[in-house]
Order: structure tokens, then C-alpha cells, then sequence
């Protein structure tokens, strides 16, 4: 079980990265749990992913009596591995703490290749509710994972900088250590230049 309360470091109310769920007994509310980590896993405001926390109301409030048991946990584990969606997500499951009582949280990564479907259908989370995508939250997620694609050497690093660039390298630093200057000329004034 985690130390830190989940309510101080995730927030009391639902929003496009948290959803609640006070119990995962019925199928519907399971069939809404698949549906929620797909949509985190397409993370569609590009926060990151998300957590489903297990055992907390539609209003903020921990419920009595969640079931932490080890059958409980592998059971939520088995929506990353039984085949309902793919793109498989990134997905871990434990037991934490929620206003002092005990929950289960799943956290789901962002997929780095969107869009993830949930029985063959694409979910999203606009912002406090799970909803089916639209055409055009599509094709944010699809050229989301076309970007992805691109060849390392064609992705952009936004934390680079000008300086951060050898530029000796290209000035004349090494090529004079490599050959004369008179090499250099010769092969400047060679026939076919």
C-alpha cells in the first residue's frame, strides 16, 4: 500500500486523468473500467495517462469494504493482458490509500501508439467522463502515433538548444588533423569539381 494519500496528490473530484468507481462487481461497471483505461491510454489532453481508483464515489468519498484481496488486483491486471484492448496499455495495479482508507488504483500509461481500442472501440476522456471518439479525436490520436513513427534521427528534441550543438566538429575542428592543407587543395582543383 502506498504512503501518500491519493486524495491530497490526485484531487477529490473526477477529471480527464481520475476516475472513481466504488465497486467492480457487476459487469457493466467492469465494461466501464476497460472503457476508462482505454480512453486514459489515449490520452486525448496529452496528460499523460490517468488512475481509476477502485473504492471512491462519484463525489469524492472513500466506500467501505473494497475488496484489496490478491484476486481483486489480478483481475483488474487482466484487462491489460485479455485481448478486449489493443493496442495493449501500460498498466499498474495496486492497493493505496484514499482519505485514509484503502482503494485500488490503476494507473495507465499514455500509449505511444494511439489509438487504443476497447472492443473495437476508440475512447476518450474530453475531460471528467469516458466517451466515445468522435472522427475528429481520431485523427488527433492517429497523427499523435504518426509523429511517434517518425525515425529517431527526425524527432524533435524541444529541450535542445543552439549550444547544446558541436559545432566545432563542422568548422574545421577535426578536418585539419585528418589531412594537409595541401590534400585539401588538391582535391578542391581535382578534374570532375
Amino acid at each position: 500500500m502506498t504512503s501518500v494519500d491519493l486524495a491530497l496528490a490526485l484531487g477529490t473530484v473526477e477529471t480527464a486523468t481520475l476516475e472513481f468507481k466504488v465497486a467492480a462487481k457487476s459487469a457493466s461497471t467492469r465494461e466501464k473500467i476497460g472503457q476508462a483505461i482505454c480512453a486514459m491510454a489515449n490520452d486525448l489532453t496529452a496528460a499523460g495517462g490517468g488512475d481509476i481508483l477502485v473504492g471512491v464515489d462519484d463525489n469524492g468519498n472513500p466506500a467501505d469494504d473494497v475488496d484489496t484481496s490478491d484476486g481483486a488486483l489480478r483481475a483488474f491486471a487482466d484487462f491489460r493482458d485479455d485481448g478486449r484492448i489493443l493496442d495493449r496499455p501500460g498498466l499498474t495495479v495496486n492497493i493505496a490509500t484514499y482519505k485514509t482508507k484503502p482503494v485500488v488504483r490503476l494507473h495507465v500509461n499514455a500509449s505511444a501508439a494511439p489509438p487504443v481500442r476497447f472492443n473495437n472501440v476508440v475512447y476518450v476522456r474530453p475531460g471528467p467522463t469516458t466517451r466515445k471518439a468522435h472522427a475528429d479525436d481520431e485523427r488527433v490520436l492517429t497523427e499523435r502515433r504518426r509523429a511517434n513513427d517518425l525515425p529517431f534521427d527526425l524527432h524533435t528534441r524541444p529541450s535542445a538548444a543552439q549550444d547544446d550543438l558541436n559545432l566545432k566538429d563542422r568548422t574545421g575542428g577535426s578536418l585539419p588533423i585528418i589531412s594537409t592543407a595541401s590534400t585539401i587543395t588538391a582535391i578542391r582543383h581535382s578534374p570532375g569539381r
